[in-house]
């Protein structure tokens, strides 16, 4: 299983983008996939009801190798341009031998027009 894990990491340190992760002030390099999720029944999707329809939720699908350290709700991923949180985050096992982590991210602080209330009273 040491063969799948080396390969999966080999791939992911020779094609994956440069990143760096934020745990709770614990700054790690990395290497990694993220590219836009796809999804078919949207089971990863946190998106809330409001009163104009359904909030626009943008998630990314994030590979890394299996010692790239995560935490839901916390980890928060940096790239030369983009800035994400990790929503969802689990490690890839084949007999009890990691061979990636793989997370689901949202974009970090982004607010999006349709993500207000049109009634909402400021002041």
């Amino acid at each position: 299983m040491m063969n799948i894990s080396g390969s999966v990491c080999k791939i992911i340190k020779k094609y994956g983008c440069t990143a760096k992760t934020d745990n709770r002030g614990i700054i790690q390099e990395i290497r990694a996939f993220i590219e836009p999720l796809r999804y078919k029944y949207k089971e990863y999707s946190d998106s809330k009801r409001h009163f104009a329809g359904c909030k626009r939720n943008s998630l990314y699908l994030f590979i890394s190798a299996p010692e790239t350290k995560l935490e839901a709700g916390t980890t928060v991923i940096h790239t030369q341009n983009h800035k994400y949180i990790v929503k969802r985050c689990e490690t890839y096992f084949v007999k009890n031998c990691p061979v990636y982590v793989w997370a689901v991210l949202s974009q970090y602080g982004e607010a999006l027009e349709d993500d207000y209330e049109p009634n909402r009273e400021t002041g």
